[in-house]
């Protein structure tokens, strides 16, 4: 059976079984025979050579068209003019031609099937180059480029007829790479410069070696564009200085869970040298019961990051409670979880003796609302009820869907989410009957009496003035504001577009709308036009500046501090503002 298999499958074709027997006796046994008399479409599916013992018009076309191997055996000259036959076309029926038919057919497919396996092989090759990840050129000796896969062109972000017989000189930055490689010099993971099409400079890794192509000694050379990567890597490296000068507990830790970075404030916040942390399991430093796993787990599955309190176990087997900010950050060196937060064990003491009564005395500028166990109106405050046109008098022990209010009303939706436990703050969008739009930022605080929920207190902030005339910074004005330093957002000319609330309070403001628009410079800090310049110069260039002394003024005495300002962009680059810092711990009198 395998023997059938492997031999030539032969279909002679013709007219009458006068010759029928002559020509299947003419073959070996290496040819699996059969003669046929009809040509149907069939006929020129199943084989692998069709010899024709006759030759007209119709079917010499209809055999050019087909796939198929085919032959005619032809009885004179004339035809073979006549029909415009090629050599690899027909046999000429001399004397004693049926000796050697055989031999002729059996070399006429063992050398197109070995044609048919190179184009294989040649297409299995060049679908292979061209779906490389990696860039690939060749190259003559002179530098000349001719060929590039599809990687590279789109790297170099030109066309195939572009880079034909372009030099890699006119792609490559650095003269002595370029020697290396024109030299015949085998080159391993070099880092080296490409410029595009677009004139925009690539950073990619680089290897060469000299190979033959078409019996031709060339130079082949594949690259990777590590450019993103590298700019990641300046970005995570800039993000870790950043970090070590901030007064924050800040950690990473890998998919192991083993701390592989921190900064010297964390390591002193746990009563460590930061070498007796690093490459230690975080679990040693955080309990880690299973309401908090799965509560942290959830979200840095589904959003990418999760805040929340955590309580840490210093050196000496105390605890000390963390409002902490943890994120999925995914560089090239693998994934690793980002914390930052800071100590607020002092606060929480001071939360927890606290009581409902104490409670409504705070944030009196803001709305509060005190809700019982059953969602009804406790107390409202002055600002509350100013906001919602509703007395006290009429709200009290109402139920929120009660009220004869329309804000309340429009509000219902986004305050009962808060009436829990684990929703302690959320934005709600509000439109007034004039069409004005109002954004609210809710905070829950959930009063408990020996383990029961006793009611809900909700503290509300109009933030509309951020939130709609600062899109762009509305994302980090959520971070700048859980930020214990002093930070401000100011846009080119200097002018304040944001203060978190560490800000108003180091320079007693009431409220952040009283200095939009004012100038940073000289309204707060002190600093010289030169020095204005060169720091912007410095921004444009770095996106940051450490400043060691600035000095201000805050509540009428003259102060001196360090300062760190870093230049937003968004992600086209584009300037969304400079944030400045201010070390509020290091803030002395000049």
């Amino acid at each position: 059976m395998l023997e059938m298999l492997s031999r030539y499958r032969v279909v002679l074709v013709g007219r009458g079984q006068r010759d029928a027997r002559r020509l299947i006796d003419a073959f070996s046994t290496k040819f699996d025979v059969r003669y046929t008399e009809e040509i149907g479409d069939d006929l020129w599916l199943f084989s692998d050579l069709i010899i024709f013992d006759f030759i007209n018009e119709n079917l010499i076309e209809r055999a050019r068209k087909e796939s198929a191997n085919y032959l005619f055996l032809i009885g004179n000259e004339a035809d073979v003019k006549k029909y415009g036959m090629k050599d690899e076309e027909y046999v000429l029926k001399g004397p004693g031609y049926l000796h050697y038919l055989s031999k002729i057919v059996f070399n006429m497919l063992k050398n197109r099937r070995l044609q048919q396996v190179l184009q294989f092989e040649k297409n299995k090759y060049d679908t292979l180059v061209n779906n490389m990840g990696c860039g690939m050129l060749l190259l003559r000796k002179d530098g000349k480029i001719i060929f590039s896969n599809n990687a590279a062109k789109l790297i170099l972000g030109f066309s195939e007829s572009e880079l034909f017989h372009m030099n890699l000189k006119e792609i490559l930055v650095e003269d002595e790479i370029i020697n290396k490689i024109l030299g015949g010099y085998n080159i391993s993971n070099q880092k080296c410069t490409l410029i595009n099409a677009f004139s925009d400079r690539r950073i990619i890794t680089l290897n060469s070696t000299v190979s033959l192509y078409e019996a031709e000694r060339v130079i082949q050379i594949t690259f990777m564009d590590i450019t993103t990567q590298t700019k990641n890597e300046k970005l995570i490296e800039f993000q870790w200085n950043f970090l070590d000068n901030i007064e924050e507990i800040a950690l990473a830790v890998n998919l192991k869970g083993d701390i592989v970075y921190l900064n010297k404030y964390a390591a002193k916040s746990h009563g460590y040298e930061l070498q007796e942390m690093l490459g230690t399991p975080e679990q040693n430093y955080v309990k880690q019961h299973s309401r908090y796993l799965k509560s942290k787990s959830r979200a840095l599955r589904e959003s990418g990051s999760w805040i929340g309190k955590e309580i840490h176990i210093k050196k000496d087997g105390s605890n000390f409670i963390v409002e902490a900010r943890r994120k999925l950050l995914k560089t090239e060196k693998g994934n690793f979880e980002l914390m930052v937060g800071r100590d607020v064990t002092s606060k929480h003491e001071m939360e927890r003796k606290l009581r409902l009564h104490s409670l409504l005395l705070n944030n009196v500028s803001e709305i509060v609302i005190a809700i019982d166990g059953s969602y009804r109106i406790m107390y409202m405050n002055k600002t509350a009820e100013d906001f919602f046109r509703i007395s006290l008098r009429k709200a009290f022990g109402k139920r929120i869907e009660e009220l004869s209010s329309k804000l309340f009303e429009k509000l219902s939706e986004g305050i009962f989410p808060l009436c829990n436990e684990t929703a302690p703050s959320k934005l709600v969008e509000i439109e007034e009957e004039q069409g004005t739009r109002i954004m609210l930022q809710f905070i829950s605080r959930c009063v408990k009496e020996k383990g029961r929920v006793i009611g809900y207190v909700i503290t509300g902030k109009d933030i509309s003035g951020i939130y709609y005339i600062l899109p762009n910074l509305k994302n980090r004005v959520e971070l700048l504001e859980k930020l214990f330093d002093p930070a401000v957002a100011t846009d080119l000319k200097g002018r304040i577009l944001y203060a978190n609330l560490s800000w108003l309070e180091t320079f007693g403001i009431n409220d952040v709308n009283n200095i939009l628009g004012m100038k940073l410079v000289p309204d707060f800090l002190q600093s010289s036009e030169k020095d204005r310049n060169t720091i912007n110069k410095l921004l444009e260039r770095d996106g940051y500046v450490y400043l060691n002394e600035v000095s201000l003024t805050a509540k009428g005495i003259s102060l001196k501090t360090p300062v760190i300002i870093l230049r937003l962009r968004d992600k086209k680059g584009y300037f969304i503002a400079d944030i400045s810092i201010i070390m509020k711990s290091k803030i002395t009198r000049q």
